[in-house]
């Protein structure tokens, strides 16, 4: 895991991220839910180390639970939906 590498985590905290993440989010309330219960297993440092990477898997994951809706709008409006979307993600889990 790169966490074992890259944050430090301990076989502990490696255990109960794998717990959280077993399942792919399927919502934005799932993705904030998963990010909270994460959270509260890392400590300071790690959490600073993994907001980066995070953020980008984040966006990855909306991107996917909005691809369908793609066909529905000009790709310019898609693009303002998306970022509204990010946007809100990103200040309720970031805070």
């Amino acid at each position: 895991m790169l966490g074992r590498t890259l944050l430090g985590v301990t076989p502990d905290q490696e255990q109960k991220i794998e717990a959280i993440w077993k399942r792919l989010p399927r919502s934005v309330d799932e993705l904030a839910e998963y990010s909270r219960k994460t959270d509260a297993v890392l400590t300071e440092k790690q959490r600073m180390l993994v907001r980066p990477i995070r953020r980008r898997i984040r966006r990855e994951a909306i991107d996917r639970m909005l691809e369908p809706a793609r066909s529905r709008f000009s790709p310019e409006d898609f693009e303002k939906f998306r970022n509204a979307i990010m946007t809100r993600v990103d200040k309720r889990i970031d805070g």
